[in-house]
């Protein structure tokens, strides 16, 4: 019981982690687009 409860919150931060990761690749280019277009 102990190994389920340490494994399901490594599994769900590292799900966390892949969404956080593919959300700043795909805002990265506007945001680069934005800093652009203010200089």
């Amino acid at each position: 019981e102990t190994e389920e409860k340490i494994e399901e919150p490594a599994i769900a931060g590292i799900a966390a982690l892949g969404i956080i990761l593919l959300l700043a690749l795909a805002l990265a280019p506007r945001a680069v687009r934005e800093v652009r277009r203010k200089d």
